[in-house]
């Protein structure tokens, strides 16, 4: 199988991971809101946010949506700027730098984000999409494993892990364990997934 097949599954992928935000306090470390199906905003509200600030990162959410980027980006950075402890908003700022193919200021974001939660998993994710892009393999999987650390069941990380077992670094049986755990992990089977998995399988034999 190509590289070039699985970008552009990729590809499709980063379409996915666009939506995705959490919002979480340093102390808590409670999303606002959960992993949501593409073009979906989503609404599970942390008990120790003010509505105010919810209302407001709704906005920002809905504006991204809309792709109304400057929009967006007002108010993730009145809530940061309200509200620094807060990683959800930096997170999407660093998703905004990204769509508009600024990858200093995406990185200094998703850093910025990882530092105040740790545990921001999408942070981490993205941060795994850019080093892989930059050629810095060995940390790429560093951040996707530190994400699979905080949430075993985050099936974009697995994807991203087994992309790079396979394509960059050849490492097949782990790469096919990666995609068998991300199928596992979906409500329905992913028909490329399945693909890949039962070409890996006959290259391994």
């Amino acid at each position: 199988m190509s590289m070039m097949s699985h970008f552009k599954s990729f590809s499709g992928f980063l379409a996915l991971l666009i939506w995705l935000s959490g919002c979480a306090t340093q102390q808590t470390e409670q999303p606002i809101e959960a992993q949501v199906a593409e073009g979906q905003a989503a609404t599970v509200v942390a008990p120790a946010i003010d509505p105010a600030v919810q209302a407001l990162f709704d906005q920002g959410v809905d504006a991204m949506k809309q792709n109304r980027l400057a929009d967006a980006r007002v108010s993730f950075e009145q809530i940061h700027n309200q509200q620094p402890d807060l990683s959800g908003p930096l997170l999407n700022l660093g998703i905004i730098a990204f769509k508009e193919k600024d990858r200093s200021r995406a990185t200094e974001y998703f850093n910025k984000a990882v530092e105040t939660n740790p545990s921001n998993t999408e942070a981490l994710n993205f941060l795994g999409v850019m080093a892989r892009e930059d050629g810095k393999f060995a940390e790429s999987e560093g951040f996707y494993r530190k994400a699979l650390e905080v949430d075993p069941d985050f099936a974009s990380a697995h994807l991203n892990l087994g992309m790079l077992l396979e394509l960059y670094l050849g490492r097949l049986e782990e790469a096919l364990e990666q995609y068998e755990i991300y199928q596992g992990l979906q409500k329905e089977p992913d028909p490329k997934v399945k693909n890949w998995i039962a070409d890996l399988k006959n290259r391994v034999k």
